[in-house]
């Protein structure tokens, strides 16, 4: 439950059981979350009532840190850091049929450009503009592009546990998408260059959606990528006469990384997943991909991870836990909105500005580490008594801790206010003027005589 900026954790009634099927990670059952009636109505002696609530608190305090972990604080997807003030992300529809065109509104196929633009806007700041085109292409006029899809296509041995009681092993086909990428990348920008310059066979953006057959008059240099301008590409291919039950990898229809993302849409009605949700087995509808794209830009744009998703650096890849898995959001099996919580879309801001002041730390750590360089080069040239080179290395000592203390100052300047967690005081010192004055010259006294001390025991006997 949210209220603005604040958030609760909700005990939810029970029971509820949800998960993988042949796994045991992640599910949900009624044990999962902490039982009120335990504690209200507890059962046997007086030890007994202590253990009941000691093991209440200690579930609830789990519960706390899974939805800290999860949702408050959940880790960062992609590291994207990115100082461009308009973000341009052409929706490219690659179908290789003339049936339907997912582009056209109104049908239980169809993808709202507008409600995608609107929860984009929800994930950036203010200040930067988002623009959504979206256009469709014919497969068949991009032969790389065909090629590539057929060459993505993958097939794994699937053991299932049939109603008799055995395991049935069949092949499964899915689309890589890692593959698709790496054999787009030459054809990418061609492709996205044609659709940003030359008008597709239908286009659609939001401000000139309802203009049927009428010429829309672009200014110079509108839509062409241009200084300042971030270019994330959302790739659907819509198939036909292809396996009734294809998907991309881990059972999804999307894969992302850090600047593309590709959705695969097919006329098939619903394929069953390996997921249940008590005794009924969760489906996912391939023809509707307007949830797929809102994650996918969620992940590339927002840095936002799937809220059941947490990296183990002990398993050495992500491990689940399904209990976050139903509710606002698009991500995985269990969710069943196209649309991002107040809750993410402030996680969304907050990665934004986590990605930079993370990239500012590791490039002052690298100038304190070249500044250490030199304060090493410079005791160095002190002790052989070369002073001249000395001054000029102090010089550049100087002048890198002048530009470093500028950049420290410009990006805590710029964030601050957007990272505030509480209100600092600074009070001036009570010592007076005087007294700090004589107190700094003592050091440099100690200075001076440290410095002549070395030269003096230092210079070779003549």
């Amino acid at each position: 439950m949210e209220v603005e900026h604040l958030k609760f954790g909700l005990v939810l009634a029970g029971p509820c059981t949800y998960g993988r099927l042949e796994t045991e990670e992640g599910s949900v059952s009624s044990k999962t979350i902490p039982r009120l009636r335990n504690v209200m109505y507890p059962q046997g002696s007086t030890a007994d009532k202590f253990t009941t609530h000691d093991n209440f608190v200690g579930q609830l305090a789990a519960l706390i840190g899974i939805i800290a972990e999860h949702l408050v604080s959940p880790d960062v997807r992609f590291v994207t850091v990115d100082l461009a003030t308009r973000l341009l992300i052409p929706i490219i529809v690659l179908q290789n049929h003339n049936r339907y065109n997912i582009m056209e509104k109104g049908q239980n196929y169809s993808i709202d450009i507008q409600a995608i633009e609107d929860e984009v806007k929800n994930m950036v700041h203010k200040g930067e503009e988002v623009v959504i085109v979206g256009g469709s292409h014919s497969l068949h006029l991009h032969e790389k592009l065909a090629i590539a899809v057929s060459k993505a296509m993958r097939g794994h041995s699937l053991q299932e546990t049939k109603k008799d009681g055995r395991f049935h092993v069949h092949t499964k086909m899915y689309l890589d998408g890692a593959i698709l990428k790496e054999r787009w990348m030459d054809e990418m920008d061609g492709l996205a260059d044609s659709f940003l310059k030359h008008k597709p066979l239908r286009a659609y953006n939001s401000k000139t959606r309802g203009q049927k057959n009428k010429k829309v008059q672009k200014k110079q240099g509108d839509l062409h990528r241009t200084y300042g301008t971030r270019v994330v590409p959302v790739f659907v291919l819509s198939l036909a006469s292809v396996d009734p039950h294809l998907m991309m990898e881990d059972e999804s229809l999307l894969w992302t990384s850090n600047d593309v993302v590709i959705v695969l849409q097919h006329g098939t009605e619903k394929i069953p997943l390996s997921y249940v949700s008590e005794t009924e087995k969760i489906h996912v509808f391939p023809s509707q991909v307007q949830r797929q794209i809102v994650a996918g830009l969620a992940s590339v744009v927002g840095g936002l991870s799937a809220p059941y998703e947490r990296v183990s650096h002990i398993h050495e890849r992500p491990v689940v836990n399904w209990l976050l898995a139903a509710g606002c959001h698009p991500f995985g099996p269990f969710a069943n909105v196209s649309k991002l919580s107040q809750l993410l879309r402030d996680v969304a801001l907050r990665n934004t500005i986590y990605a930079r002041v993370d990239s500012a730390l590791r490039k002052i750590r690298e100038m304190s580490e070249s500044l250490e360089e030199q304060l090493v080069d410079l005791s160095s040239l002190l002790y052989d008594h070369r002073l001249q080179d000395a001054y000029m290395n102090s010089s550049d000592i100087l002048e890198s801790s002048i530009l470093t203390q500028q950049y420290v100052d410009h990006v805590l300047e710029n964030e601050k206010e957007r990272m505030r967690c509480c209100s600092i005081e600074y009070m001036q010192t009570t010592k007076s003027c005087q007294t700090q004055s004589l107190f700094y010259a003592v050091i440099l006294l100690a200075g001076f005589f440290a410095y002549f001390v070395v030269i003096f025991f230092s210079s070779p006997v003549k």
